[in-house]
């Protein structure tokens, strides 16, 4: 809640917030994101033995835990995001190449016996 209600409430004068707009630039590593997505989605299917179903369900968890952070950052101006294009391209890369990652380990890690999946 705090984090959906700070930005627009920060633009009142009379509320002890810190309005100032903070512009930060560095280099994009979507590309990277896309090389890291394709080696996690052939890890899962040519070692783990997943179905397409199962490799979709993990990408779109990565997909609904991007929304849930970049959205409030593109809907209240933050972070630089001019298009709706940079948000979806962001969207369909960082958090689904975070979440592969994190269920490639997991799975490695835990042994492929264990009901991750």
């Amino acid at each position: 809640l705090w984090f959906w209600s700070t930005p627009p409430l920060s633009r009142f004068e009379l509320l002890p917030l810190d309005n100032r707009l903070l512009l930060v630039t560095r280099p994009s590593e979507k590309d990277k994101y896309w090389m890291l997505m394709v080696v996690f989605m052939v890890v899962m299917k040519a070692m783990m033995g997943m179905s397409f179903k199962q490799v979709l369900r993990v990408l779109l968890s990565g997909i609904g835990c991007g929304l849930i952070h970049h959205a409030p950052l593109f809907f209240f101006g933050m972070r630089g995001y001019s298009s709706p294009k940079a948000l979806i391209v962001t969207l369909c890369t960082e958090w689904p190449a975070i979440m592969m990652g994190l269920f490639v380990i997991t799975k490695f890690l835990c042994g492929f016996g264990s009901p991750v999946s």
